[in-house]
């Protein structure tokens, strides 16, 4: 914090705003990892008018991307949809796919979270539809994982089970072990829920990333 506060020191003295507008943004972004939410918020909202009146509009996007995941974790999930549609509609016009599929990611596990897994699913798979063009296997990961959970929540064992294999696969290839316990419980979670045997440890975990 105190790097970011001497950023926002010297911006303000060389009277630098495009500086100032990012070191808002990092700060809120402090105060998030912070779970210091009403401080993320106030700092958020300061970069996002003056990423706004400088027509910063990649900052702009990030903003708005990290103002859906403050609501989100106030349980304002409809505030939250609002700052992630306009992080949508701004990256699809800068043609930013890697924020495209951030967007399209987290709008779904806005609807899991509401209960809407048919929504999640739409979402995830416009996502995935990018990503595998791009062969992004992390994000490709992240999805199939998504629509893996989406589909167990609606009862669908045989494409909850594929979904999170394959997420588990590239997981193993990537070395990505916490990401592997999460896929585990998943799994095991469906396992159990089916009376089979299923021997698996890990930590579940939720992202927004």
């Amino acid at each position: 914090m105190w790097y970011v506060d001497k950023a926002i020191g010297a911006s303000l003295q060389i009277k630098n705003d495009e500086l100032l507008a990012n070191g808002f943004y990092l700060k809120a972004k402090v105060h998030y990892f912070g779970s210091d939410f009403s401080a993320a918020q106030f700092y958020q909202y300061k970069s996002l008018a003056l990423a706004q009146k400088l027509g910063l509009r990649d900052l702009e996007s990030k903003s708005y991307n990290l103002g859906g995941a403050i609501f989100f974790n106030l349980g304002k999930y409809d505030d939250a949809m609002k700052q992630y549609n306009n992080r949508l509609k701004i990256s699809s016009s800068l043609k930013d796919t890697s924020s495209v599929i951030q967007a399209y990611f987290n709008i779904g596990l806005l609807y899991n979270t509401k209960g809407l897994h048919g929504k999640a699913v739409e979402m995830n798979y416009k996502a995935l539809e990018i990503a595998e063009k791009r062969r992004d296997t992390i994000n490709m990961m992240a999805l199939y994982e998504g629509l893996g959970q989406s589909y167990y929540q609606m009862k669908d064992k045989t494409k909850a089970t594929a979904f999170l294999n394959k997420a588990y696969q590239i997981a193993l290839i990537k070395k990505e072990e916490y990401e592997q316990s999460g896929i585990l419980i998943d799994l095991g979670n469906i396992y159990q829920q089916e009376g089979e045997l299923h021997h698996q440890d890990g930590e579940q975990y939720q992202a927004i990333y």
